[in-house]
């Protein structure tokens, strides 16, 4: 009777042994507001760059490459939002962290090996931040932006430049409890994030260069 009882209890472990790690292998493993807060990031800022462009345009996607259950929650949500907004999947290119600066985001050369697997995409979104202003023009002079989380201090340039349109910031009223779960996507960004246009407050900025794209070489140094 002991034995079976030992083997039983062992039986019980193994499987919330395994029931803890498939959970944590999987989005489900991040919390229910992280998981809906992440769908809506992905849903809007598509829906957003697809007001630039034309039906049947290919995007390129830029995310970092380091994520975990969040990063698998936001890939999916992107990939369903450009499907049904009757948009292509250009590329996904995965930014390491190597590749990412604190001043503005991705680095050029990051940029430039992102574009090679998306030559014929008419619009990025960047989950990495902003690529330099000149590998912009270098190499997708008609590609239209839409950038999550970009530096605020050189966002104005960007959008003066034409190639970004729009931006996403997080929310800085942090809610005080999270939307119920049945909530709409629009109910949950505007939760936890902001749009961010050209004519938002603070983005006409009256000191910036004539030329945007003329940026320093090293502006994408941290």
């Amino acid at each position: 009777m002991k034995n079976n009882q030992k083997l039983i209890a062992a039986v019980a472990l193994l499987l919330i042994a395994a029931f803890r790690l498939i959970t944590w292998c999987s989005p489900k493993g991040i919390s229910e507001s992280a998981e809906k807060s992440e769908e809506a990031l992905g849903m809007t800022a598509v829906e957003m760059l697809a007001e630039e462009l034309p039906a049947g345009a290919e995007v390129l996607v830029l995310i970092q490459a380091e994520g975990g259950g969040r990063l698998t929650v936001l890939e999916d949500a992107v990939k369903q939002a450009i499907k049904e907004r009757g948009l292509q999947l250009g590329g996904m290119a995965r930014i390491p962290a190597g590749s990412i600066t604190t001043h503005t985001g991705l680095s050029e050369a990051a940029f430039q090996q992102a574009l090679s697997e998306a030559p014929d995409a008419a619009g990025f979104l960047s989950f990495a931040g902003l690529p330099p202003l000149r590998a912009i023009k270098q190499g997708a002079p008609t590609m239209k932006g839409v950038v999550a989380f970009p530096n605020p201090d050189i966002l104005p340039q960007y959008f003066q430049s034409g190639w970004v349109s729009k931006a996403i910031q997080p929310n800085p009223v942090a809610p005080q409890k999270a939307p119920k779960a049945s909530a709409g996507m629009d109910i949950w960004f505007n939760a936890y994030f902001v749009k961010v246009f050209a004519s938002s407050p603070g983005m006409n900025a009256g000191n910036l260069p004539a030329d945007p794209s003329g940026l320093p070489a090293d502006h994408d140094q941290p």
